[in-house]
Parts: C-alpha cells; sequence; structure tokens
C-alpha cells in the first residue's frame, strides 16, 4: 500500500480532529466540574483564584495526552531497564528517555511559571441552601436542554427495567 500526499494529509487532519475532540471533551467536563463546584468551593474558601483555574482547565483538556505519554515513558524505562542490566547500554537510551520527558516537563514548567504569577482571585458569595438548590437544579436543566437539543440520550448500564427484571 502506497502512501499519498492526500491519504497523508487526510489521516492528519483526522488526528487532529479527534485530538482536538478529545480536548474539548475534557475541558467542558472539567469546566462543568468547576461550575458544579462553585457553592461548596464558596463554603470552603470563599476565594477562586481564576488564574488557576484556567491552567488547571487547560492541563485538564490535555490529561489523555499526558496520560499516554506517561505510559510510554513507563515502558520504555521498563526496556531501558533490561538494556542496562543485559547489554550494559545506558547513554543512548537515557537520552531517548529524556526526549520522551520533554514535553511533560515543558508543559508542568510553562504552568508552574503562570502559577507564580500573583493570581487575580475573586471572593465568592456565601451561597445559601436555596440558592444552592436553584443552582444545581439550573445546571441539570442545562444539562437537559443540551441533551434535547443534540438529540442523544444517556445510557445508563443498569436501567430501572433492567434492574426490576433481573430481580425478577
Amino acid at each position: 500500500m502506497t502512501l499519498t500526499r492526500s491519504s497523508l494529509s487526510s489521516f492528519v487532519i483526522y488526528i487532529f480532529r479527534k485530538s482536538f475532540s478529545l480536548f474539548y471533551k475534557n475541558f467542558a467536563l472539567f469546566l462543568s466540574l468547576q461550575l458544579g463546584m462553585l457553592p461548596l468551593i464558596s463554603a470552603t474558601w470563599g476565594k477562586i483564584g481564576l488564574i488557576s483555574l484556567l491552567i488547571n482547565t487547560l492541563t485538564v483538556g490535555l490529561a489523555p495526552v499526558i496520560f499516554y505519554l506517561g505510559i510510554c515513558w513507563c515502558g520504555w524505562l521498563i526496556c531501558l531497564h533490561f538494556t542496562f542490566l543485559f547489554f550494559g547500554f545506558y547513554y543512548l537510551s537515557s537520552t531517548l528517555s529524556a526526549s520522551l520527558l520533554f514535553p511533560l516537563i515543558t508543559l508542568f514548567e510553562i504552568s508552574d511559571r503562570i502559577l507564580q504569577l500573583d493570581q487575580f482571585s475573586t471572593t465568592l458569595p456565601v451561597f445559601s441552601p436555596t440558592l444552592t438548590i436553584i443552582w444545581y437544579i439550573v445546571i441539570f436543566l442545562i444539562g437537559r436542554f443540551h441533551l434535547y437539543r443534540t438529540h442523544r440520550t444517556i445510557f445508563s448500564r443498569y436501567s430501572l427495567s433492567a434492574l426490576v427484571d433481573s430481580w425478577s
């Protein structure tokens, strides 16, 4: 099978779209979690750092990439360990190991430098129990409206009918 320029470009576009879709899903999930945690954050600390919130949200969006690079790095360390035990090769493999770790080190260094900036924090009002209930109802309704607009359904492994059928 020959690799043509159009198939290579379509493959790169496909990988880019899948990566962006995964980043967007993780970003949206973490942002919705942060919004859901606002009443608890306001009751516990009363402040929220906006820069750290942004950095945490972007870092969580990149979490799958970090996870898979970490798995590759751990696999490489196992190979490095066996090559050092049996053959004594260390210098070339340590250079390759550092190159696998470079994206992670760079990401953590950038986020550490940004977090050392003066935090622009905002004081949150303390949510009353009534306001907390209203907050969660509104978030629930927004989620249901989104599911309605996109014509999606939430699939549960254990539905109520399956649970009742398993009891009989």
